[in-house]
This record gives C-alpha cells, sequence and structure tokens, in this order.
C-alpha cells in the first residue's frame, strides 16, 4: 500500500511535458480553463503547451518513463463543466496547501511556483476529485510547472510501478475466480450508486480484505462501465 501512497502523491505533483510552440496565457484562470479543455479533449499536445517551457528541457531518456505515466492520466481525466477552481498563493500558512512542491527532497524545483490551482469536481456527500496544478508568471505569460524526480525518486517509482502491476494483476485473478452470486451483488450495490456496500459486500465473502476491496470493487465498476 505504500506504493500506491507514493503514487497518488506523485499525480499530485506532476503532469506531462515535451516541446511546445508558442501559446501564450496572459492569465491564471486562462492557462487553467485552457488546460481543462485541452484533458478534456484527450489533446497531449495541447496539454503539454501549458507547461513551462524550460522544464520541459528536463525531460530526458533517463526520466521519460516517470512522465509517460502522467501523460497517460492526464489523457484519462474527464473534468465536468460542474466544477469549482480556486487558486492559493505558495507558502501561505493560513490555508491548507498540498503536499511540498519538492515531497521533501524527493525532487528538484528549478522554476518554483507562485501558487496552485485546485480544480474539484464529483463532490458528493462524501467524496471527490481534486486536481493540484502548480503556477507560475513569467514575463512570457502563465505556466503550469512541475518538479523533477531526483534519482533515488525514480527507483521508488519503478518500484511502485510493479507492485502496482503485481497488484493489477491479484485484482484480476480475484475477480476471475470470485464467485458468482458475490459478483452480482457487488454489480447490483455499483448500480444502486454506493460503492461503500459494494466493498462491504466484497469483504464479508472474503474475510474482511480491506486492502484489496477497493481495488476489486472499482475494477469490477470500471469492467462493468458503471463509472
Amino acid at each position: 500500500m505504500r506504493y500506491v501512497i507514493y503514487l497518488s502523491i506523485i499525480s499530485l505533483l506532476l503532469s506531462g511535458c515535451s516541446k511546445r510552440t508558442s501559446v501564450r496565457f496572459n492569465t491564471k484562470e486562462e492557462l487553467i480553463n485552457y488546460y481543462i479543455t485541452s484533458v478534456n479533449n484527450k489533446d497531449l499536445a495541447a496539454i503539454k503547451k501549458a507547461h513551462h517551457p524550460e522544464l520541459m528541457k528536463m525531460i530526458t531518456k533517463d526520466n521519460s518513463d516517470f512522465f509517460d505515466f502522467f501523460f497517460a492520466k492526464e489523457l484519462s481525466r474527464s473534468i465536468p463543466p460542474d466544477r469549482t477552481i480556486d487558486y492559493y498563493p505558495m507558502g501561505d500558512s493560513n490555508i491548507p496547501g498540498p503536499v511540498n512542491f519538492t515531497a521533501r527532497g524527493a525532487f528538484d524545483a528549478p522554476i518554483a511556483p507562485e501558487m496552485y490551482a485546485e480544480i474539484v469536481y464529483n463532490k458528493t456527500e462524501s467524496s471527490s476529485v481534486s486536481i493540484v496544478r502548480f503556477l507560475t508568471n513569467t514575463k512570457d505569460g502563465w505556466f503550469i510547472v512541475f518538479p523533477i524526480p531526483k534519482q533515488d525518486t525514480l527507483v521508488k517509482f519503478r518500484q511502485a510501478i510493479a507492485a502496482q502491476k503485481q497488484q493489477a494483476q491479484n485484482v484480476t485473478k480475484i475477480i476471475d475466480t470470485m464467485n458468482p452470486q458475490v459478483h452480482a451483488k457487488i454489480v447490483e450495490k455499483l448500480k444502486q450508486k454506493n460503492l461503500g456496500a459494494a466493498m462491504s459486500a466484497f469483504k464479508e465473502a472474503y474475510a474482511n480484505d480491506t486492502i484489496n476491496a477497493e481495488l476489486v470493487v472499482k475494477e469490477i465498476q470500471r469492467r462493468e462501465k458503471l463509472e
């Protein structure tokens, strides 16, 4: 589970980058709206244009797999019109901000952010989706900025990816060998939009296996197109 948490921290910090043509964002709102539109259009080339060009040059053969992971995550998102966007200055002790930009020394920050944007959507009484993007204002306009992973971070990232792949294999095995009645009960609860009840149905059948409950149920949710 520590590897899953580690990947979650990295996901909070980063998004993709590459070569870009000139696009100027005169305000932070213009930048974030462009980013959201690009994400919803699944336009990776456009997403990359929102990122600081000097940081993009720091993507190398040695760390490209790290950033490729996040390019894929960006393309998997859909940000609905019903969302909120808030902007916060970095270092304001009165505002509970996101994880430290360099994750306590795990990353280098060649260009430090001035503020961050928090995009929140899919709100329910108990959950929501939150995307944090770090921003800076330059003479060439606003850009999204990101930290660069250190070598130790790349090692941990690759370990996390390997663990995640093994975890996915375990989840697939559980689902493929699951009692059909248990599977049907989980699907029924998911159709009722009750993720908690679906997880409870899994845990009742699998000796209160909390570690796999959410992973298995969400994979069933994905397979049944009930997201």
